[in-house]
């Protein structure tokens, strides 16, 4: 035992520095990155709003659509055979608006419930080159929001990486979990988008031209998987050269999800799931960093516990816990996140164990399966 106590600290001392690392250089890309000031392009575009059984959503989400400041741009609603009033809603939301272009899909043998077959015919009657996609559980936070998501495209950014925020609930840790787990996967995403090829997309603020669909025969690859469409087709069209992302915070769209363990969790679940079928490149980008907090935490605590070198070990965790705390406030401001800040060291604690035990538990499952 006494033998491998300086290994263990040779090792913790690796651990903190490619922390260190990580966040200057991955992290630093977006917590200091420039304050946006795109300009308007004024481009025409047509908006895809896949709609399943959202009648609760809809009239807050049609009234937010519907008070967009925006010149030229269609709207296409996609209802995938929705058994609630979904359609009904749409179809009188299009009786007031000139620029409605309803897709009624219907369940057939083979591709029942198929939101990528779903998605497709939406793109397919779409006029502009240029869409956006968003869903009913998505609400733009600002009339704005077509123009700055529109603003960033350019001859070779044709894609363009929206923001999906968490809306506050107050006195809920529940709620402060479930907006640390996406505010941290959106730091991944951008963090990489910036300096490289992002990890993902998300149709509930994505952008892109419609010829990036078309290059590689739109979700043909990928039709008989149920989720995802937007997790892996961004993965395998952006590159750095094509792709931008927009963290302005008239870009975002807000959704509310209910405060509770089973949410929470269950957000968890889904993202480890949807990131564990990503290539060998992508997975490596977050598990060098995020894989590391669960040995780095125990070693800290065994090696202080041991009084082993405990000056050194106490400096490289005030060091560590230092920086990781001024590139964390950045972003988390970059994301409407700040009041987040005051709690990072129990939510980071918290959810890195968490997501490990997911990540381990999910492993298994797939291992017996």
């Amino acid at each position: 035992m006494i033998a491998i106590i300086p290994i263990l600290f040779y090792l913790f001392v690796s651990i903190v520095l490619l922390q260190i690392l990580y966040h200057v250089f991955v992290f630093g890309s977006l917590s200091f990155n420039k304050k946006e000031d795109p300009k308007a392009k004024r481009l025409p575009v047509s908006l895809i709003v896949y709609i399943e059984n959202n009648e609760e959503e809809l009239k807050h989400f049609l009234a937010a659509i519907r008070n967009q400041s925006y010149p030229t741009f269609e709207i296409i609603l996609v209802n995938n055979a929705s058994y609630d009033e979904s359609l009904e809603l749409i179809k009188q939301f299009a009786q007031t608006q000139e620029n409605v272009k309803i897709v009624n899909v219907e369940n057939n043998e083979s591709f029942w419930g198929n939101k990528r077959y779903a998605l497709t015919l939406g793109i397919k009657v779409a006029k502009y080159d240029y869409l956006l996609f968003c869903e009913p559980t998505a609400v733009p936070d600002s009339a704005m929001w077509i123009t700055n998501m529109t603003s960033h495209f350019t001859l070779s950014k044709t894609i363009v990486l929206g923001h999906q925020r968490i809306e506050v609930v107050k006195k809920s840790i529940w709620n402060k979990l479930t907006r640390f787990h996406n505010a941290s996967w959106a730091a991944y995403n951008f963090s990489w988008g910036s300096i490289g090829k992002p990890l993902f997309g998300n149709n509930k603020n994505l952008a892109y031209k419609k010829d990036e669909f078309y290059k590689i025969n739109g979700f043909i690859n990928q039709m008989n998987q149920n989720r995802g469409e937007d997790f892996y087709f961004t993965n395998t069209i952006a590159t750095s050269k094509n792709t931008t992302t927009s963290t302005s915070k008239t870009s975002f769209t807000a959704s509310y999800i209910k405060p509770s363990f089973e949410n929470w969790t269950m957000g968890l679940k889904s993202q480890t799931i949807l990131f564990s079928k990503l290539g060998f490149t992508s997975k490596i980008k977050v598990y060098i960093y995020s894989f590391t907090k669960i040995p780095y935490f125990i070693l800290t605590a065994l090696l202080l516990s041991l009084l082993y070198n405990w000056e050194i070990v106490l400096g490289l965790f005030i060091l560590r816990s230092t920086i990781v705390a001024l590139y964390s406030h950045k972003f988390l401001k970059h994301f409407q996140e700040k009041d987040l800040s005051l709690w990072f060291p129990v939510l980071e604690f918290i959810h890195t164990f968490t997501t490990g035990f997911i990540f381990i538990k999910n492993l298994l499952s797939q291992k017996k399966n």
